[in-house]
């Protein structure tokens, strides 16, 4: 019973760390509604690493007004305007 208790806390920890929208075309599209201009972030599905982060970030449940402090760490090359 012990085993399998183990098993189901780690498969639900690997189940909520896949839980991150990391779509680049999403943070953009979010960007956009919240009125804000990017510049560095690509709009690609195809987008990098570091772009997903980012885009992992501003797709979260931030209000607009807070994108630019809450995401500044993991956004560092994209510009929030």
């Amino acid at each position: 019973m012990k085993v399998f208790r183990a098993v189901m806390v780690v498969s639900l920890g690997l189940a909520a760390s896949g839980c991150s929208d990391t779509s680049c075309k999403d943070a953009c599209d979010r960007l956009s509604q919240c009125g804000f201009q990017s510049s560095g972030l690509s709009c690609s599905d195809s987008c990098d690493d570091l772009d997903r982060e980012c885009a992992a970030c501003i797709n979260d449940d931030w209000q607009c007004n807070e994108l630019e402090e809450a995401c500044s760490a993991r956004c560092f090359n994209i510009i929030i305007d």
